[in-house]
Formats: structure tokens, sequence, C-alpha cells
């Protein structure tokens, strides 16, 4: 029996075999607002802050996810229910793999750029700014009840002045991630409607051509 797509998921609101390819390209602007919104977070930003923005991410995410597999199944059984089983292995293969090497690069990015971040802060760290020092004697008086002696009062102010540069170049990488998570997506969006464009023109095309024929 032929596989008519046409007939399929007739009870789904927003389903349509033409209309898969623009979910994805929103779902990919909704996951690039969200990383945007993300990529400002400072050490004032609270997890409520976060709230609208990972929804954003995680419904984006869904609503990719599941158009794009449906469009790949729908091509696959066109060409025939042999290929069944080569999808499904290379879908789960791709899954897989993809969510390893995602995070994986992700996270290397993130520690490369927390690297650099706190090298560019500790070079502009001098005993000449006012605020450095201050820094460090309000760190020293931390602990001037457990450390009597005034040199490691000195040297503890130090380190927790350098443990609040670390956290500081921690959230900039942060954002960093998601300013990078924010242009993939955005450019994948603009792919995708680009392809979007370009096929309705082709078809325009050739029904055209078709007609004068």
């Amino acid at each position: 029996m032929a596989f008519d797509a046409t007939q399929s998921a007739r009870p789904c609101l927003t389903y349509s075999q033409d209309g898969l390819v623009k979910q994805v390209a929103v779902a990919a602007l909704i996951i690039a607002l969200g990383a945007f919104l993300d990529g400002s977070a400072n050490n004032l930003t609270r997890p409520p802050q976060l709230y609208l923005s990972q929804a954003l991410v995680g419904f984006g995410t869904t609503l990719f996810i599941c158009p794009a597999f449906v469009y790949i199944f729908f091509k696959m059984m066109l060409k025939g229910a042999s290929h069944f089983i080569s999808f499904v292995v290379l879908f789960a293969a791709t899954q897989n793999i993809g969510a390893l090497a995602g995070s994986a690069l992700l996270g290397s990015y993130e520690f490369s750029q927390a690297r650099r971040h706190a090298t560019y802060l500790a070079e502009h760290v001098s005993l000449a700014n006012p605020q450095v020092v201050q820094r460090l004697q309000s760190g020293a008086d931390t602990v001037v009840s457990a450390l009597p002696d005034t040199a490691l009062r000195t040297f503890e102010g130090a380190a927790l002045l350098g443990q609040r540069l670390n956290a500081e170049a921690n959230i900039l990488a942060f954002n960093d991630v998601f300013r990078l998570v924010a242009v993939l997506a955005f450019l994948t969006a603009v792919f995708l409607i680009y392809r979007i464009i370009w096929t309705a023109w082709r078809e325009r095309h050739h029904a055209q051509a078709g007609t004068l024929a």
C-alpha cells in the first residue's frame, strides 16, 4: 500500500506537510531569541530572571526536533519502507553523537572563553586602582576575626579577589556560549527561510512554465 503523507496526523492543530520546514524555522528563531536573552547575564542575575529565556529555549528545541523528525520520516517513506531500518539507526546515531559532540564543543568553548576572560581581567587588576585596593581590603576584613596576622589577611583578601575574578570570567563565558547558540540558531532560521522562499519561487516558476506549454 502506498504511503500518503497528506492523510497522516490529522488531529494535530498546527500540522501541515508543507509547513514542517516553516515550523523548524520558527523553532530556530525561538531558540535564537531565548539564547539572545540569556547572553546578557551578570552577577546580579537570579534564576527567576532566566525563566522566560530558558522556557523559550526548551520550547524551541522541542518544536525543532518534532517537525524535523516528521519531515525526514516522510521523505524516507516516500522512497519506500525498505529505508525504515536505516532511518531509525541513522536517526538514533545522529541524536547520540550530536548530543555528545554538541555538549563537548559548547563545554570546550565555554572553558576557553572563561580562560580568556580571566586572563583579560587579571591583566587589568592594578594596585593603583582604588577599587582594587578597596576589594582587597574588604576581603581581608571578612577574615579579620579568624586571621590576626596582617600578611595572612592580605593574602586571603587577594585569594577572595581572585575567586571573584574567576566568577566574573565564568559569567562572561556563559554569555558567550549563549550568544554563539543564538547566532547558530539564527543562521539556521535564515537558511531555512531561504529554502522556503526558493522552493516557493521554483514551484511557481514551474507552474507558469507548464501553463505556457
